[in-house]
Protein backbone atom coordinates (compact mmCIF):
# COMPACT_ATOMS: atom_id res chain seq x y z
CA UNK A 1 0.00 0.00 0.00
CA UNK A 2 1.41 3.42 -1.27
CA UNK A 3 1.61 6.22 2.03
CA UNK A 4 -1.14 8.49 0.49
CA UNK A 5 -5.02 8.36 0.51
CA UNK A 6 -6.43 5.71 -0.24
CA UNK A 7 -9.72 5.04 -2.85
CA UNK A 8 -10.78 2.05 -0.56
CA UNK A 9 -10.84 4.48 2.91
CA UNK A 10 -13.70 6.34 1.58
CA UNK A 11 -15.98 3.04 1.86
CA UNK A 12 -14.73 2.70 5.75
CA UNK A 13 -16.28 3.81 8.62
CA UNK A 14 -15.45 3.55 12.58
CA UNK A 15 -13.34 0.08 13.52
CA UNK A 16 -13.35 -1.11 9.86
CA UNK A 17 -11.55 2.26 9.07
CA UNK A 18 -9.49 1.93 12.20
CA UNK A 19 -8.27 -1.19 11.75
CA UNK A 20 -7.31 -0.77 8.11
CA UNK A 21 -5.55 2.60 9.63
CA UNK A 22 -3.69 0.30 12.12
CA UNK A 23 -2.70 -2.83 9.55
CA UNK A 24 -0.99 0.26 7.17
CA UNK A 25 0.98 1.59 10.27
CA UNK A 26 1.91 -1.84 10.86
CA UNK A 27 2.71 -3.39 7.77
CA UNK A 28 5.01 0.21 7.10
CA UNK A 29 6.64 0.33 10.71
CA UNK A 30 10.20 0.15 10.76
CA UNK A 31 11.46 0.65 14.17
CA UNK A 32 14.58 2.93 13.96
CA UNK A 33 17.82 1.24 14.74
CA UNK A 34 18.35 1.61 18.12
CA UNK A 35 22.23 3.48 19.22
CA UNK A 36 23.45 3.32 22.76
CA UNK A 37 22.92 6.16 25.21
CA UNK A 38 25.61 7.99 26.75
CA UNK A 39 26.17 5.09 29.19
CA UNK A 40 26.46 2.35 26.30
CA UNK A 41 23.37 0.89 26.48
CA UNK A 42 20.93 0.41 23.89
CA UNK A 43 18.18 2.90 24.20
CA UNK A 44 15.13 3.24 21.75
CA UNK A 45 14.15 6.71 23.13
CA UNK A 46 17.14 8.90 22.93
CA UNK A 47 17.77 7.36 19.36
CA UNK A 48 14.11 8.70 18.55
CA UNK A 49 14.95 11.85 20.06
CA UNK A 50 18.36 12.67 18.53
CA UNK A 51 16.25 12.41 15.15
CA UNK A 52 13.43 14.37 16.15
CA UNK A 53 16.21 17.17 16.67
CA UNK A 54 18.75 16.63 13.69
CA UNK A 55 16.39 15.86 11.04
CA UNK A 56 12.33 15.52 11.34
CA UNK A 57 12.16 18.86 13.40
CA UNK A 58 15.35 20.80 11.70
CA UNK A 59 14.13 24.13 10.04
CA UNK A 60 15.86 27.51 9.51
CA UNK A 61 19.27 27.05 11.23
CA UNK A 62 17.00 24.74 14.05
CA UNK A 63 14.61 23.98 15.82
CA UNK A 64 10.83 25.51 16.32
CA UNK A 65 9.62 25.75 19.92
CA UNK A 66 5.96 23.86 20.07
CA UNK A 67 4.78 26.06 22.66
CA UNK A 68 6.38 28.82 22.65
CA UNK A 69 6.88 29.01 18.70
CA UNK A 70 9.84 30.98 18.35
CA UNK A 71 12.85 29.69 16.52
CA UNK A 72 16.13 28.22 18.55
CA UNK A 73 19.27 27.90 16.68
CA UNK A 74 21.05 24.85 16.53
CA UNK A 75 24.09 23.41 15.24
CA UNK A 76 23.23 20.96 12.50
CA UNK A 77 24.01 17.03 13.66
CA UNK A 78 23.43 18.51 17.41
CA UNK A 79 20.90 18.17 20.42
CA UNK A 80 20.31 21.32 22.44
CA UNK A 81 21.36 21.92 26.39
CA UNK A 82 18.16 19.31 27.31
CA UNK A 83 17.77 21.40 30.51
CA UNK A 84 16.74 24.26 28.28
CA UNK A 85 15.29 22.64 24.85
CA UNK A 86 14.15 19.46 25.62
CA UNK A 87 11.88 16.79 23.81
CA UNK A 88 8.01 17.20 24.51
CA UNK A 89 5.99 13.17 24.29
CA UNK A 90 2.80 15.69 22.67
CA UNK A 91 1.01 12.03 24.30
CA UNK A 92 2.25 12.26 28.18
CA UNK A 93 4.29 9.16 28.85
CA UNK A 94 2.35 8.44 31.80
CA UNK A 95 -0.86 7.51 29.28
CA UNK A 96 0.96 5.45 27.22
CA UNK A 97 1.37 1.46 27.75
CA UNK A 98 2.54 0.29 31.48
CA UNK A 99 6.01 -0.14 31.26
CA UNK A 100 6.00 -3.10 33.46
CA UNK A 101 3.50 -4.63 32.20
CA UNK A 102 3.89 -4.16 28.65
CA UNK A 103 7.79 -2.68 28.20
CA UNK A 104 8.21 -3.58 24.56
CA UNK A 105 4.54 -1.37 23.50
CA UNK A 106 5.92 1.43 25.81
CA UNK A 107 9.33 2.00 24.36
CA UNK A 108 8.37 1.92 20.54
CA UNK A 109 5.07 4.42 21.34
CA UNK A 110 7.19 6.49 23.81
CA UNK A 111 9.87 6.50 21.07
CA UNK A 112 7.30 7.29 17.92
CA UNK A 113 8.62 10.35 16.00
CA UNK A 114 5.08 10.99 14.95
CA UNK A 115 4.19 12.26 18.65
CA UNK A 116 7.72 13.78 19.34
CA UNK A 117 8.42 17.71 19.82
CA UNK A 118 10.84 19.84 20.62
CA UNK A 119 9.78 22.35 23.37
CA UNK A 120 11.22 24.62 25.86
CA UNK A 121 11.98 22.68 29.28
CA UNK A 122 9.59 24.88 31.35
CA UNK A 123 6.57 25.11 29.41
CA UNK A 124 7.05 21.00 28.95
CA UNK A 125 7.77 20.44 32.47
CA UNK A 126 4.19 22.66 32.97
CA UNK A 127 2.30 21.26 30.46
CA UNK A 128 3.48 17.93 32.08
CA UNK A 129 0.64 15.19 31.85
CA UNK A 130 -2.24 17.46 31.45
CA UNK A 131 -4.76 16.84 28.81
CA UNK A 132 -4.93 19.43 25.76
CA UNK A 133 -7.87 22.02 26.00
CA UNK A 134 -9.48 25.40 25.72
CA UNK A 135 -8.12 27.82 28.72
CA UNK A 136 -11.39 29.74 29.77
CA UNK A 137 -10.20 30.91 33.15
CA UNK A 138 -7.55 30.91 35.87
CA UNK A 139 -4.99 31.90 33.28
CA UNK A 140 -0.96 31.16 33.42
CA UNK A 141 0.07 32.83 31.13
CA UNK A 142 3.60 32.89 31.62
CA UNK A 143 4.23 30.26 28.18
CA UNK A 144 2.69 32.66 25.78
CA UNK A 145 1.26 31.78 22.86
CA UNK A 146 0.33 28.80 24.80
CA UNK A 147 -1.31 29.08 27.96
CA UNK A 148 -2.31 26.76 31.03
CA UNK A 149 -5.30 27.28 33.19
CA UNK A 150 -8.91 25.58 34.10
CA UNK A 151 -11.36 25.01 31.10
CA UNK A 152 -15.76 25.41 30.82
CA UNK A 153 -15.72 22.36 32.95
CA UNK A 154 -12.94 23.73 35.72
CA UNK A 155 -10.24 21.02 34.36
CA UNK A 156 -6.72 21.89 33.91
CA UNK A 157 -5.98 22.10 30.81
CA UNK A 158 -3.08 23.11 28.67
CA UNK A 159 -4.23 25.29 25.40
CA UNK A 160 -1.53 25.18 22.53
CA UNK A 161 -0.48 27.59 20.41
CA UNK A 162 -3.23 28.08 17.33
CA UNK A 163 -0.68 27.06 14.56
CA UNK A 164 -0.02 23.77 16.38
CA UNK A 165 -3.38 22.66 17.16
CA UNK A 166 -4.10 20.91 14.00
CA UNK A 167 -1.46 19.47 14.08
CA UNK A 168 -1.47 17.70 17.38
CA UNK A 169 -4.93 16.96 16.84
CA UNK A 170 -3.87 14.71 13.79
CA UNK A 171 -1.23 13.61 15.78
CA UNK A 172 -3.30 12.26 18.61
CA UNK A 173 -5.57 10.45 16.24
CA UNK A 174 -2.99 8.66 14.88
CA UNK A 175 -1.39 7.81 17.99
CA UNK A 176 -4.70 6.03 18.95
CA UNK A 177 -5.17 4.38 15.52
CA UNK A 178 -1.57 3.40 15.27
CA UNK A 179 -1.58 2.29 19.47
CA UNK A 180 -4.50 1.51 20.24
CA UNK A 181 -5.19 3.94 23.22
CA UNK A 182 -7.77 5.50 23.56
CA UNK A 183 -8.32 9.23 23.58
CA UNK A 184 -10.86 10.68 26.41
CA UNK A 185 -13.94 11.96 24.87
CA UNK A 186 -13.35 15.48 26.29
CA UNK A 187 -9.75 15.71 24.41
CA UNK A 188 -11.31 14.31 21.43
CA UNK A 189 -13.88 17.10 21.39
CA UNK A 190 -11.60 20.10 21.27
CA UNK A 191 -9.58 17.61 19.16
CA UNK A 192 -12.07 17.60 16.27
CA UNK A 193 -12.49 21.37 16.20
CA UNK A 194 -8.46 22.20 16.07
CA UNK A 195 -8.41 19.46 13.22
CA UNK A 196 -10.78 21.51 11.28
CA UNK A 197 -9.43 25.19 12.66
CA UNK A 198 -5.79 24.79 11.47
CA UNK A 199 -5.86 22.31 8.46
CA UNK A 200 -3.07 20.60 7.38
CA UNK A 201 -0.20 22.54 5.98
CA UNK A 202 3.00 22.17 3.74
CA UNK A 203 5.20 21.98 6.96
CA UNK A 204 3.19 19.41 8.29
CA UNK A 205 3.52 17.39 4.99
CA UNK A 206 7.16 17.78 5.00
CA UNK A 207 6.89 16.74 8.59
CA UNK A 208 5.34 13.61 7.60
CA UNK A 209 7.08 12.70 5.24
CA UNK A 210 11.02 12.73 6.82
CA UNK A 211 9.18 10.53 9.93
CA UNK A 212 8.51 8.49 6.81
CA UNK A 213 11.71 7.66 5.59
CA UNK A 214 12.74 7.02 9.22
CA UNK A 215 10.39 5.12 10.64
CA UNK A 216 8.15 3.87 7.76
CA UNK A 217 4.83 4.36 8.69
CA UNK A 218 2.82 7.91 7.99
CA UNK A 219 0.47 9.33 9.78
CA UNK A 220 -2.99 8.59 7.57
CA UNK A 221 -4.52 11.78 9.03
CA UNK A 222 -2.02 14.16 7.56
CA UNK A 223 -2.19 12.19 4.21
CA UNK A 224 -6.17 11.99 4.06
CA UNK A 225 -7.31 14.64 6.62
CA UNK A 226 -11.14 14.03 5.82
CA UNK A 227 -11.12 10.22 7.59
CA UNK A 228 -11.07 12.16 10.80
CA UNK A 229 -14.87 12.55 10.09
CA UNK A 230 -14.94 8.94 9.04
CA UNK A 231 -14.31 7.69 12.32
CA UNK A 232 -16.97 8.75 15.29
CA UNK A 233 -14.68 7.62 18.27
CA UNK A 234 -11.62 7.28 19.29
CA UNK A 235 -11.86 4.25 21.35
CA UNK A 236 -8.44 2.35 21.44
CA UNK A 237 -9.94 -1.11 21.30
CA UNK A 238 -8.31 -3.82 19.67
CA UNK A 239 -4.56 -6.34 20.03
CA UNK A 240 -1.70 -4.94 19.51
CA UNK A 241 1.43 -7.01 17.25
CA UNK A 242 4.66 -7.99 19.11
CA UNK A 243 7.70 -5.74 18.71
CA UNK A 244 10.92 -6.11 19.68
CA UNK A 245 13.24 -4.84 22.61
CA UNK A 246 14.75 -2.45 23.86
Amino acid sequence: MSPECQPEWETLRDEALREALYQLSVSRYVPIEVEPDLGGNPNRYTTARRHMFTNVERRDGGVRLLYLGRSYELAEGTEPDHSVINCEHSWPRSKLADPDTEPAAYEHQQSDLHQLYPAQAEANSARGSLPYGEVESNRNLSYLPSELGLNASNREVFEPRDEVKGDLARTYFYMSTRWKLELSTHEEEVMRRWHLDDPVDSWERERNARIMSLQGNPNPFVLCPSLVEQISDFTGDGVQEQLPLP
